[in-house]
């Protein structure tokens, strides 16, 4: 059980013991000054039990439905997809705006890397006999790794970090994020049976009507024992001046992002308060 699905057990228990002990306080008249705790008790139950519904365990799984066949296709288009880096440069400084005081985004940019020489190091036939035929609903998760190879790519990379920074700082803080990506990739992977267990109970609607029944916890845990979990790791070693024999050239690709196509940056006016 991850975290999410603990706090909504914890939201689901919460609920239930708000509406019980309004229920008692409503009865005794000696009570009735506890009904305001209780209420902000069964509000708070309910916001934190909406919240923890839409990131639980069944959602994520269940929104990336697959036959086995398709997750086998899945997985070996991993293994030939290369990987990606995402750079993200958020450019801002403090004002106040009234009493408070808040922060001025006025920049923001981003690059996108495109590893031109990999090699796929995933464990030979890792999806063998792992990935097999089974009368059980399979929980794929998938984790992405990328190793750099020690040709000095590492310090290629941080030159590249560097230089993305110096071009793009336009304000007094600068918040740098980057995301190594793999065109494709689904974390998480909900694997129907060739046989056996079929159930219509495996759907997010589903899930969501056991949910607004206030048995989303007692759904996830029934989902967690009725499934199987396979845990799979990709992993890519990327180099910046071998060729590894993915690729013809050793170098990196830069392209735009989709997210701001032909510069790699762009000015922007939002703001966001802090305090």
């Amino acid at each position: 059980m991850n975290v999410t699905d603990s706090i909504q057990l914890i939201a689901n228990a919460g609920a239930f013991v708000g509406i019980s002990l309004i229920l008692i306080f409503r009865t005794c008249e000696q009570l009735e000054y506890c009904l305001c705790a209780t209420y902000a008790l069964l509000a708070f139950s309910f916001i934190l039990y909406s919240v923890s519904t839409f990131r639980a365990s069944p959602v994520r799984f269940l929104q990336n439905r697959m036959s086995m066949s398709e997750a086998r296709m899945h997985v070996s288009q991993l293994r030939a997809a290369h990987p990606e880096l995402a750079m993200d440069l958020v450019c801002s400084h403090e004002e106040f705006q009234g009493k408070h005081r808040i922060t001025a985004v006025t920049h923001r940019a981003n690059r996108l890397l495109v590893y031109k020489s990999w090699k796929d190091t995933s464990p030979v036939g890792y999806s063998e006999p792992e990935l097999r035929y089974t009368r059980r609903p399979l929980l794929l998760k998938l984790k992405l790794t990328v190793d750099n190879l020690e040709d000095g790519t590492t310090e290629d990379l941080e030159d590249q970090r560097r230089d993305f920074v110096a071009q793009n700082s336009r304000d007094k803080q600068q918040e740098y994020r980057e995301e190594v990506r793999l065109a494709g990739l689904k974390r998480r992977v909900f694997v129907s049976p060739t046989q056996g267990e079929q159930s219509a109970l495996f759907s997010p609607a589903a899930y969501f009507v056991f949910s607004a029944l206030l048995l989303g916890a007692a759904y996830t845990r029934w989902f967690s024992s009725r499934c199987h979990v396979i845990r799979l790791s990709v992993r890519k070693t990327i180099s910046t001046r071998q060729d590894l024999g993915q690729r013809k050239r050793s170098d990196l690709e830069l392209r735009p992002s989709l997210l701001s196509p032909g510069e790699f940056s762009h000015n922007s006016a939002t703001r966001r308060r802090l305090i």
